[in-house]
């Protein structure tokens, strides 16, 4: 039987404040990076997610707002907490589309439930944000999240008590022309640790003994690390221990996609490859969030 779609109220009511939020809000933008590289890896299509906001909120308000969403609920451990996924449609249906064979750009979302395979892609959509976001939450949780099921909620409002507080992250998704909303909400007793961490005594104040025009001269011989990343491909152990000097190995990068370039390990520049006479080099176009 195929699942409903519920309505959503994206907007949150809760905010991240002081170095615990700071923590927060930095897990967050570092899996809003990870989302956007993976998923256009995963899709072989640019795939952009930017986030938004985190805070707690009640369940009951969240499930109160006018958005198409499709619901995902996964049981995690250690300690067997739910995790919500919420995916609006009109990013959903493209992302499917894309993930099927469909052309970027000559792709309209049906006014109709997914189909059989259909939800097979969203389950491999699910599992791929799942990896993605266990691993940008490591490092505030201190614990490595783990899927033991995953399936479509047709029923969400059962998931959680209307009035319990969960703990929302909201991003935006955007697949060429095509965009759309994902949430993520857990239990705010995953977070409860770090939300409740006593916040450190600010520091005082120093008094600033040069202007910012002699900081910036003081910084600009500094060294910052430029790498250029193309996505990569998945192989097996065996095919890699078998590999031989003079051998290629194809990466699926497609000429007309952007690649990423990295200052010092951080958000940078997006681009692509040129030929500079016998040199390869590259040429950036826009800034990355």
């Amino acid at each position: 039987m195929e699942p409903d779609w519920t309505q959503v109220d994206f907007q949150n009511t809760g905010r991240l404040q002081g170095v615990n939020g700071d923590r927060l809000r930095l897990a967050q933008e570092a899996l809003a990076r990870d989302l956007s590289i993976n998923l256009s890896a995963f899709l072989r299509n640019s795939v952009t997610a930017t986030f938004r906001s985190a805070g707690e909120t009640i369940f009951g308000d969240f499930l109160g707002g006018a958005s198409h969403s499709c619901f995902s609920l996964a049981l995690v451990r250690p300690d067997q907490h739910k995790l919500l996924l919420a995916l609006e449609q009109s990013v959903l249906y493209p992302l499917i589309g894309i993930a099927l064979g469909a052309k970027p750009g000559s792709f309209t979302p049906p006014e109709r439930q997914p189909t059989e395979i259909e939800l097979q892609v969203v389950g491999l959509l699910v599992r791929l944000i799942l990896a993605e976001t266990y691993r940008a939450w490591a490092t505030i949780l201190e614990t490595q999240l783990e899927t033991v099921t995953v399936e479509i909620e047709q029923t969400p409002a059962r998931v959680f008590p209307a009035a319990e507080s969960v703990f929302a992250v909201h991003f935006d998704l955007s697949l060429g022309e095509h965009s759309g909303k994902l949430a993520l909400l857990a239990p705010a007793s995953l977070f409860q640790r770090i939300l409740s961490e006593p916040q450190p005594a600010p520091e005082p104040k120093m008094e600033p003994t040069a202007s910012a025009g002699t900081v910036l001269d003081l910084m600009m011989p500094a060294k910052v690390a430029v790498d250029v990343w193309l996505d990569g491909c998945e192989m097996r152990l065996g095919d890699l221990l078998q590999l031989r000097e003079g051998q290629i190995v194809k990466l699926d990068h497609p000429v007309e996609r952007k690649v990423v370039c990295t200052l010092n390990g951080g958000a940078g520049l997006r681009g692509q490859i040129v030929s500079t006479g016998a040199r390869r080099a590259f040429l950036a176009e826009d800034f990355t969030a």
